[in-house]
């Protein structure tokens, strides 16, 4: 799909949760990043986390893996409520910010695109210990998504 997209002169953004997935999404697309480099459009197809993606917009994006919180942690649950960040009464403040985070880098990714979204993962695992899944709010009764701007 990227060669694809490629191949029709389109832009190319591949986004990948962490910086260990970059190794690999780079061996998958050898080929057609060859290739770019080759026909000297190399700017064309961009690998980027997620963060990284941020004002940045592409004809065609991927994007590699759940958007999911990761950990919690007692210690700036503490800080939080000690320096009263978050909703009064939130026994876990920081986890919570977290998880919003979560949430809005799985929007800054996907709003990346102009016209093609694709979004590889793995079958969604419900989230453990209260953390949160961008994917866990995706309901996968169908294999995409409908455009429904022209609505």
């Amino acid at each position: 799909l990227v060669e694809h997209h490629f191949d029709q002169k389109q832009t190319v953004l591949v986004l990948y949760r962490k910086n260990d997935t970059k190794r690999e999404v780079q061996d998958k697309l050898g080929s057609v990043l060859a290739k770019a480099k080759r026909l000297k459009r190399s700017g064309s197809i961009k690998l980027l986390t997620y963060h990284g993606s941020k004002g940045l917009e592409a004809d065609a994006v991927f994007l590699v893996g759940d958007c999911a919180q990761l950990s919690t942690s007692p210690h700036r649950n503490m800080a939080y409520r000690q320096a009263k960040l978050g909703e009064l009464g939130d026994p876990k403040p920081y986890d919570t910010a977290q998880g919003e985070e979560t949430l809005r880098l799985a929007y800054v990714a996907i709003t990346r695109a102009k016209q093609h979204c694709y979004w590889f993962v793995e079958p969604a695992q419900p989230p453990k210990g209260g953390l949160v899944s961008a994917l866990a709010r995706v309901h996968f009764k169908k294999p995409f998504f409908e455009d429904l701007r022209g609505r």
